[in-house]
C-alpha cells in the first residue's frame, strides 16, 4: 500500500478520534476499540497485536510497514503521528524500529502531555 505522509496522518487522526473523520464516524468506534485489543504478542518485538494495530505498554496503537514507516495514534494524549523512513532497508524490532519506539515513548509522548499541536490534513 502505498500512502503519503498526510494520508498516513489521516488515518492516524481518524483512528486517535474514534473513528472520526472530518466530523463525520467513517468507522464504528466499537470496531475502533475492539481493534486495539491484543489478540496475540509479537514474538520478535513483544508488543501486542490487535486487528491490523499493534499496542505499545505506552498506549499507542501503531501500523507499521517496510523500512520503518509508522502510522502511531495515542487517544489518552491525542497524538497522531506519521513516520516516513527510508523504505529500502528493513527495520528489525531489535534494532531500527525499536529507535522508532524510543522516538515515540520519549519525547513524543512527552510532547503530547504538556502540549497540543494541531496540523493541517
Amino acid at each position: 500500500m502505498a500512502l503519503s505522509p498526510k494520508a498516513m496522518l489521516r488515518i492516524a487522526s481518524m483512528v486517535r478520534g474514534d473513528g472520526v473523520f472530518n466530523g463525520e464516524q467513517v468507522i464504528l468506534r466499537q470496531w475502533i476499540n475492539e481493534s486495539m485489543i491484543p489478540r496475540a504478542y509479537s514474538s520478535w518485538s513483544g508488543l501486542g497485536y490487535g486487528y491490523g494495530w499493534f499496542i505499545t505498554p505506552s498506549g499507542y496503537v501503531i501500523a507499521r510497514g517496510y523500512g520503518g514507516q509508522i502510522i502511531a495514534a495515542h487517544k489518552e494524549r491525542q497524538l497522531a503521528v506519521a513516520i516516513t523512513s527510508d523504505p529500502n532497508h528493513p527495520a528489525g524490532s531489535d534494532g531500527y524500529f525499536g529507535q522508532l519506539l524510543e522516538l515515540l515513548d520519549g519525547p513524543l509522548l512527552a510532547f503530547g502531555s504538556s502540549s497540543r499541536l494541531e496540523l493541517s490534513t
